[in-house]
C-alpha cells in the first residue's frame, strides 16, 4: 500500500512537474511570441519613419537644391543683363570720351612746343598705369569669375558628398538593423530549441527515474518475498524436525497425537501459507494495478505533453511562419524603400546634372561676356595705345622744335606756360579718366535702375493690358448678353403677336363671312323686291310701258352681281 501510495505521489509529482513545464513553456512561447510580434512591429515602425524622414530629407535637398539652381540662374541672368547694359552704355560713353580726347589732343597739339618730352612720359606712365589697372581689373575679374564656379563646383561637391554619405549612413544603419534581428530571431529561436531539448531531456530522464524507481520497487518485493519464505522454511525445519526426533523418541503413543499435532500443524501453515500467498498476489497485483496505472496515467500525462508540445510546436511553427511574414513585409518595405530611395536619388542626381548643366551655361556666358568685355577693353587700351604713338610723334615734333627754339629765350616764358599748361592737361586727364570711371559705375548703376524701373513698368503695363483685355471681355459679354435679351423679348413679343393672330384670324373670317352673307342676303332681298316691281308694273302697264321700264329693273339685277 505505501508502495502504490508512494508510486502515486510520484506519478503526481511527475505530472504536476511535466504541467509546470508545461506551462513554463506556454508562457515562454507566449511571451516569445509577444517579444517577436513587438519588435515586428518595432521593426516596422522605425523602417517607416525612417523611410518618411529620407524621403523628407530627400525632398528637402531637392527643393533647396532646385531653389539654389534657380536662384544661381536668376543671378546669372540678371549679371549677363547688367553687364550687356554696361558694356553697351561704356562703349557709347568711351567713344564720346574718345571723340573728346582726340578733340582735346587737336586742339592742343599745335600750342604744345616745349616740355612735350616731359609730357610724353608722363603719358606713357600713365598709360602704362591704364594698362596695368586694366590688366588688374582683366586678373580680378579672371579670378572672381574662376572663384565663383570654383565655389559652385565645391557646394555642388560638398551636396552630393553628403548626400552620398547621408546614403551610405543610411544603408549601413539599415543593414545593421536587419543582422541585430536577424540575429535575435536566430538566438531566439536557438532558444526555444535549446528549451524543447532540456524539456524532452527532462522527460526522458523523469520516465527513466520512473522505471528504475518500478524496477527497485518490484526487486524489493521479490528479494522480501523470498526472505519471508526462506524465513518460514527455516521455522518450519527448526519445529518439525524436533518434533519428529521427539516424537520418535517418545515411541508410538505419542506418534498419533504428534502425526495429528502435525497435521494441525500443517494445516495451519499451509492455510498461513495459502493466506499469506493470497496477501501477497493481492498486493503484488495492487502493486501492478497501481503500476499500471501509474504507467497508464503516466502515458496520458506523457501523451497530453506530447500533445501540447505538438500545438506549442504548430504555434511556435506558426509564430515562425508570422514572423518570416513579418520579416518577408519588412524586406519588401525595404526592397520598396530602396526602390524609392534609388529613384529619388536618380532624380536628385539628375536635379544636380541639370544644376551642373544651368552652372556650367551661365559660367560659360558669363565667361563669354567676360571675354567679349575684356576684347573691348583691350581695344580701348590699343587706342590709348594709338593715341600715346599720337603723343609720342607730337612730342618728337615738340622736341624738334624745342631744339630748333632752345636759343630763343623770349619763348622761355611761353615754354613754361605751356608745362604748367601740359601738367594742368595732365590733371585734367586724370580728371577725366577719375569722371570716366564714376560715370561708368554710375551709368551701370542707372542702367540696373533703369532696367528694374522697365521691368516694373513692363509689368505694369501687363498688367494694364491684362486688366483692360478682361474688362473689354467683361463689357463684350455684357453687351452680348442684352443683345440677347432684346433679341428674347422681340421673340417673345413677335411669338405673341403670332399667336393673337392665329387665335383672331377664325373671328376675322368669321365677321369676313358673316358681312358676305348679309350681303348676299340684302342683294337676295332687293332682287326679290325688284322682281315684285316688275311683276306689278308688268300686270298693271300697258305693253309700251313695260317695253320702257323693261331695261330699268335690269340695272338692279347687274349691280348686286359685281359684289358676288
Amino acid at each position: 500500500v505505501e508502495t502504490a501510495q508512494s508510486l502515486a505521489d510520484r506519478a503526481g509529482d511527475i505530472l504536476r512537474n511535466f504541467e509546470g513545464a508545461d506551462q513554463r513553456l506556454s508562457m515562454r512561447i507566449g511571451e516569445s511570441a509577444e517579444a517577436l510580434a513587438a519588435r515586428a512591429s518595432d521593426l516596422g515602425r522605425i523602417f517607416d519613419a525612417a523611410d518618411q524622414q529620407l524621403i523628407s530629407r530627400i525632398a528637402e535637398g531637392s527643393d533647396a537644391l532646385s531653389a539654389r539652381a534657380t536662384e544661381i540662374s536668376r543671378i546669372f541672368d540678371e549679371a549677363d543683363h547688367r553687364l550687356v547694359s554696361r558694356i553697351a552704355d561704356s562703349t557709347s560713353t568711351i567713344g564720346e570720351h574718345a571723340d573728346n580726347i582726340v578733340g582735346a589732343f587737336a586742339s592742343t597739339e599745335q600750342r604744345v612746343a616745349e616740355r612735350a618730352r616731359q609730357t610724353g612720359q608722363e603719358l606713357a606712365v600713365h598709360a602704362r598705369e591704364m594698362e596695368q589697372a586694366l590688366a588688374g581689373a582683366d586678373e580680378r575679374l579672371a579670378a572672381s569669375v574662376a572663384s565663383a564656379a570654383s565655389r559652385v563646383e565645391e557646394q555642388v561637391a560638398n551636396v552630393e558628398n553628403r548626400l552620398l554619405y547621408t546614403t551610405e549612413t543610411m544603408g549601413q544603419k539599415l543593414n545593421e538593423q536587419v543582422s541585430s534581428a536577424e540575429a535575435q530571431l536566430i538566438s531566439r529561436a536557438n532558444t526555444i530549441a535549446e528549451t524543447f531539448t532540456a524539456v524532452g531531456q527532462h522527460i526522458g530522464q523523469s520516465t527513466n527515474d520512473a522505471a528504475k524507481t518500478i524496477g527497485t520497487n518490484t526487486r524489493e518485493l521479490n528479494t522480501m518475498l523470498a526472505a519471508r519464505s526462506a524465513e518460514m522454511a527455516k521455522i518450519l525445519d527448526e519445529t518439525a524436525r524436533p518434533l519428529v526426533e521427539r516424537f520418535a523418541q517418545g515411541g508410538s503413543e505419542l506418534q498419533k497425537s504428534m502425526e495429528e499435532v502435525t497435521e494441525r500443524a500443517t494445516e495451519k501453515l499451509r492455510s498461513e501459507n495459502a493466506a499469506l500467498v493470497n496477501a501477497l498476489a493481492s498486493r503484488t497485483a495492487e502493486t501492478l494495478s497501481a503500476v499500471e496505472g501509474a504507467r497508464s496515467s503516466l502515458a496520458d500525462s506523457v501523451a497530453d505533453l506530447i500533445g501540447r508540445m505538438s500545438v506549442s510546436s504548430s504555434q511556435l511553427g506558426e509564430l515562425i511562419e508570422q514572423a518570416a511574414i513579418n520579416l518577408g513585409q519588412v524586406d519588401e518595405r525595404l526592397s520598396g524603400s530602396t526602390q524609392s530611395f534609388a529613384a529619388t536619388t536618380e532624380k536628385a542626381a539628375q536635379t544636380f546634372a541639370s544644376s551642373a548643366r544651368l552652372v556650367d551655361s551661365n559660367t560659360t556666358r558669363l565667361t563669354e561676356l567676360s571675354s567679349s568685355t575684356l576684347r573691348e577693353v583691350a581695344s580701348i587700351a590699343t587706342k590709348f595705345d594709338e593715341h600715346s604713338r599720337l603723343l609720342s610723334s607730337a612730342s618728337d615734333l615738340l622736341s624738334s622744335a624745342q631744339s630748333n627754339l632752345e636759343h630763343t629765350l623770349e619763348r622761355q616764358s611761353s615754354l613754361e606756360d605751356l608745362a604748367v599748361g601740359l601738367v594742368k592737361k595732365s590733371e585734367d586727364l586724370e580728371k577725366v579718366m577719375r569722371s570716366f570711371e564714376n560715370l561708368v559705375g554710375q551709368t551701370m548703376q542707372n542702367a540696373e535702375g533703369k532696367t528694374l524701373a522697365s521691368a516694373d513698368k513692363i509689368r505694369i503695363a501687363i498688367t494694364e493690358v491684362v486688366d483692360s483685355a478682361t474688362s473689354r471681355f467683361a463689357d463684350a459679354t455684357e453687351e452680348m448678353r442684352r443683345t440677347a435679351s432684346s433679341i428674347k423679348s422681340e421673340l417673345d413679343l413677335t411669338r405673341a403677336e403670332l399667336k393673337k393672330g392665329v387665335i383672331e384670324m377664325p373671328e376675322e373670317a368669321k365677321e369676313s363671312t358673316s358681312a358676305i352673307r348679309r350681303a348676299v342676303a340684302e342683294q337676295i332681298n332687293a332682287l326679290k323686291e325688284l322682281s315684285d316691281i316688275v311683276a306689278k308694273s308688268g300686270r298693271g302697264g300697258d305693253n309700251a310701258e313695260p317695253r320702257a321700264l323693261r331695261p330699268a329693273p335690269q340695272a338692279p339685277v347687274q349691280r348686286p352681281a359685281e359684289p358676288v
